[in-house]
């Protein structure tokens, strides 16, 4: 199938099921599958129209769409492109055009802090400008009706009524009035089309890691953003400097060295996850060319909450990590299924000082609309809920399972339609079935066959467990009194094993993994207070008792955290433990009744809290070049005087023009199963 066939399925999801439920395929209901080969830009109203007939008759209430950033334009009716492309600003979207690069930056986050700040009078670390403007006004579903009333009606079709057209300042970025307002509870709804984060976060990923790494056609810090900074006079010390014929492009204090570089690349290929959390990123990683290559969405998420605060702290100056720290964490809370509103709210005025903190330190280049986006983030998950059920993970997981239905390539729609509904018949059959296996009653990947689970009414028990149990005494349980005959003198050791639902491998078994499952956390107390112990798993012993009772014991090498200045280290966001620091544990062969056992061998000082909470001090940034890497030798780009503006390549937009871009992030997440398929086409997009 080629790359540019684009087709749209239209699905359905029913929250009011249980929260496992409601995200997962087999409860999908594909309402339409609309042909291709081509996007429908604003004709799409016309396929969804019957579907709209229907939910105003059979269904109460549709609570949003669920889409990419181009299929926003399009259900939306907001052109996401141009001056005015962020939907949630609106007319007030802040834009700055850069004249050598050709682009809009959307900076002046400044606004959105209090009125009172310093931030918002200091010139020379941001825009050369002062900023006393309020943030942009919230607007209602009566507010937007009162701007589509100016937009000129819509004829679809291949008509003389369809040419395209140019916008006119009135219309602002709208192309239409989208068919949801012929729901008549659609204008009353705060959240109508949801922000996706999952391509929010890759595409900040991307500019993130392009920008460190200095990777062509990914960073954000080219030629002409240094021609763009001498150009608005601001951070001088980036500027390019003329040597003669030549220009010389100092090092920023974002980027890493050649030698950095190449530890980054060692590190991330070296990485081990747990079974099932994530991909192999290794690889994608090109050490001997320095390349990052093939990062799926869901690499890219754990690349940026997981990975990037620890490979930056060695490499970058304290300012730089701890603003790009901040951000991790906070797609990290965000991605969290349990939110509360107070964290919310806090973190609405947490990322408004972290996109300033990043404007202080990046080129204007880097402030793109999707790094814009991320302020309204906090917003829509107050008012729409966790962000795990409003993004296109598991979208473009059933978009991946639809694609690998098709066998005729010249009719895809018939494939994935016939193949659709015999899944659907055969999901009904299955809920139905006992004694075989089906999708519904299958085992899950960690499944430890029952043995792990938890089991109430485990009490201390003494040495007259036998004689109660020979009593039929109430409190002597069969589970006690097997306990209280003790093991089998047969104990089986194993290099792994399952409990509770969770993989465990020892430490020489991973060395020949490419997963990691052999790092141990235990909560304890100290001092009346709690802290986390940290071990690696040596050895798995089972002791089986009577009635096929198992007890699994764990044999670990402790990591010493009681020694702040050698075992444990916390730098406000992140937890370092020294890994050759061990705990002194004696090995005792056997403990005679009269003997004191010594309990001091786990006593630790306080391990202190970890503070999570973004920094709020104004940063200390004496220079914005590394002094440590010599300055490079550039060419100058030839740039037309006679090209068009900036201001004219920008306003001349189509309103009625069909929306063809696709999304080059539309990348589908795959379990390691389906990676290998994969492979050969890791660059197929799919529009929603």
């Amino acid at each position: 199938m080629s790359n540019s066939y684009s087709m749209w399925p239209v699905v359905l999801m029913v929250y009011n099921l249980p929260p496992y439920k409601c995200m997962k395929d087999p409860y999908f209901i594909m309402s339409l599958l609309i042909p291709g080969p081509k996007s429908l830009g604003n004709e799409i109203d016309v396929y969804l129209q019957p579907l709209i007939d229907d939910l105003k008759e059979l269904w109460e209430e549709v609570l949003w769409t669920i889409n990419d950033f181009p299929a926003f334009a399009v259900l939306s009716g907001w052109m996401t492109k141009g001056k005015l492309a962020c939907p949630v600003c609106n007319k007030e979207t802040s834009f700055f055009s850069l004249k050598n690069g050709k682009k809009i930056c959307y900076m002046c986050h400044r606004r959105f802090l209090p009125r009172d700040h310093s931030w918002r009078k200091n010139k020379q670390a941001f825009d050369g400008n002062q900023d006393h403007r309020q943030k942009p006004k919230e607007l209602s579903g009566d507010d937007l009706l009162e701007q589509l009333n100016k937009v000129n009606v819509v004829t679809f079709g291949k008509g003389p009524n369809s040419l395209k057209r140019k916008c006119k300042d009135y219309e602002l970025n709208w192309t239409k009035k989208s068919i949801f307002f012929e729901l008549p509870y659609w204008r009353t709804l705060k959240l109508r089309h949801n922000l996706d984060v999952m391509h929010i976060e890759k595409n900040i990923c991307e500019s993130v890691i392009g920008t460190l790494l200095d990777i062509d056609g990914k960073t954000k810090d080219t030629i002409k953003a240094r021609m763009d900074l001498k150009e608005t006079g601001i951070k001088k010390e980036l500027h390019l400097i003329s040597d003669g014929d030549k220009f010389m492009m100092p090092r920023a204090c974002y980027q890493l060295s050649s030698t950095d570089k190449k530890e980054f690349y060692e590190w991330l290929k070296s990485i081990k996850f747990l079974d099932g959390y994530a991909s192999n990123i290794s690889r994608c990683v090109n050490v001997r060319d320095r390349k990052l290559s093939g990062m799926k969405s869901h690499d890219c998420h754990v690349l940026l909450q997981r990975l990037l605060p620890v490979a930056i702290r060695k490499h970058l100056c304290k300012d730089v990590c701890i603003a790009l720290t901040e951000l991790s964490l906070f797609f990290k809370k965000l991605c969290s299924r349990a939110l509360l509103v107070d964290d919310l709210e806090q973190m609405e005025k947490d990322i408004v000082i972290i996109l300033c903190k990043l404007e202080r330190i990046f080129p204007p280049a880097f402030f793109d609309v999707m790094v814009n986006l991320t302020i309204h983030l906090p917003r829509e998950a107050i008012l729409g809920g966790p962000v795990p059920f409003r993004w296109m993970y598991p979208i473009e997981r059933f978009l991946f399972t639809l694609k690998k239905t098709v066998r005729n390539t010249a009719r895809p729609e018939g494939s994935i339609a016939e193949a659709y509904i015999d899944k659907e018949c055969l999901i009904f059959c299955s809920m139905y079935l006992e004694g075989i296996e089906t999708r519904f009653n299958r085992d899950e990947r960690n499944d430890d066959g029952g043995q792990g689970n938890r089991r109430e009414g485990l009490y201390v028990f003494t040495q007259d467990m036998k004689r109660l149990h020979e009593q039929k005494a109430p409190e002597a349980t069969d589970q006690l009194y097997f306990l209280a005959c003790g093991p089998k003198s047969l104990v089986i050791r194993y290099s792994g094993c399952i409990v509770n639902g969770i993989r465990f491998r020892t430490i020489d078994c991973d060395k020949h993994r490419r997963t990691q499952n052999s790092g141990v956390v235990v909560k304890g107390e100290h001092d009346s207070k709690e802290i986390d112990f940290y071990d690696v798993l040596v050895d798995v012993m089972v002791l089986n008792y009577l009635g096929e009772n198992k007890v699994h014991l764990f044999k670990c090498d402790w990591f010493n955290v009681g020694n702040q200045r050698m075992g444990i280290h916390s730098d406000g966001n992140i937890t370092s433990v020294a890994p050759r620091n061990l705990y002194e544990v004696e090995e005792m062969s056997s403990v005679d009744e009269d003997t004191d056992v010594d309990d001091d061998s786990y006593e630790v000082e306080d391990a202190g809290d970890i503070d999570t909470t973004v920094q709020y001090d104004d940063l200390d940034l004496d220079t914005l070049h590394r002094e440590d890497v010599q300055l490079v030798y550039v060419d100058l780009p030839n740039i037309s005087p006679n090209n068009a503006t900036f201001d004219q390549i920008n306003d001349d937009f189509i309103a009625d023009d069909e929306s063809s871009d696709e999304d080059d992030t539309l990348i589908d997440y795959c379990d390691d199963e389906e990676d290998d398929e994969l492979q050969s086409s890791e660059n197929d997009e799919e529009d929603e």
